[in-house]
Order: C-alpha cells, then structure tokens, then sequence
C-alpha cells in the first residue's frame, strides 16, 4: 500500500496519508511535489518566526546603531593612520553614544513622534548636532580639532539615519500587513463614527 509522507513544522512526529484516507486509489498527478512544496513554506515561515524575536523598537535602535557606526566608522577609517588613532576612535564612539542618547531623549523610538516625518527629521538634525558638537569638544581637549571631517560626519549622519528609518517604516508596514506587530485599539462609544472604524 503506497502512502505520502507529509510532516508540520511544528511537530516532529511523522503523517502518513494512505490510500483509504485521501478517499481514492492514488493521488491525481503533481499531488505529491504540492504537499512537499507547502511543507517546504511551512518550514521557512516557521523557521523566520523563530528567527524574528526583536522587538520593533529593538530593531529600529539597531538600525540607528548601525547608521551611525558607518558614518562615524568611515571618518575615522580615511584618518587611520594621520592622527592618534585610539583618540580618534574614542571621539567617533562618543559621538555615537551621544547622538543616540539625544534620540532617546527627544523621544525619536515612539511610535507618536515617529509617525510625523517632519517632526521626526528635525529631531534627528538634533541629535546629530549635539553627537557632532561632542565630537568636537573632545577632538578640542585632546587633539587636534578637524572641523570639516566632523562636519561631513554629522551631515552624512543625519542622511543614513533618515534612510534607516525609511526602510524600518517600509519593514513594519510589511510585517503589519501579515497580521504581526499589529496595535491594540480601544473604542469608547457606539456612535457611527465608532461603528465604521470597527468595520474598516
């Protein structure tokens, strides 16, 4: 008695659909490569499920993080080796930190001020400028200041964060439209202005 093995993600025990219960003698044509084809796609979307355990914040700070370490990464790469390195590095890395820090303050990872873009392009200017402003004052106290560098930096900053952002919002909108990351709403009243945003 033939059979076709088929098998869920989620379990690790094996099925076996006979003869008798797919209710005919054989499976029509191609039936066999369809259900390893859906089991295949069962597996890769279970597989990116357990893969996708940050948080939306957590990855919009990563891509913060990483939008500065490359600006700030490649100013001190095209210095490497023309000023005192360790101190150089220690300036980037400082002006890292505070631009983050600013970001936070400035409330750039809530969903309310996020949503507005203007708002959220001046709040990100800002927080780049005091990153810069940082920058430099530490460049002051311990080397010397390389106003240009510092300012193609902060500018370049300001450009890939924005980017980053970009590409989070187009990330969310497509995890939302599959039913994840999704909000809670809560509706006060049964007015028809209540009723139609329920239906929508």
């Amino acid at each position: 008695m033939s059979s076709v093995v088929y098998s869920r993600p989620s379990k690790s025990d094996e099925q076996v659909l006979s003869r008798e219960e797919a209710g005919e003698g054989r499976l029509p044509p191609g039936k066999g490569a369809t259900v390893a084809q859906d089991v295949g796609t069962l597996r890769q979307n279970a597989k990116r499920s357990r893969l996708s355990t940050r948080t939306p914040r957590q990855e919009l700070v990563a891509g913060d993080v990483f939008a500065l370490a490359i600006t700030w990464g490649a100013l001190v790469g095209s210095r490497w080796g023309t000023e005192s390195n360790p101190k150089l590095a220690a300036c980037a890395a400082a002006a890292l930190t505070v631009t983050i820090f600013a970001m936070h303050r400035t409330g750039l990872y809530r969903a309310r001020v996020c949503a507005l873009r203007s708002l959220e392009a001046v709040r990100v200017s800002a927080s780049s400028v005091a990153g810069t402003a940082a920058f430099l004052a530490l460049q002051y106290a311990g080397m010397r200041v390389n106003l240009p560098g510092a300012l193609e930096a902060g500018g370049a900053s300001i450009i890939t964060v924005l980017l980053m952002r970009w590409r989070f919002g187009r990330w969310l909108k497509a995890h939302r439209s599959a039913s994840r990351y999704l909000r809670t709403v809560l509706l006060v009243g049964e007015n028809e202005d209540a009723r139609e945003l329920w239906t929508i």
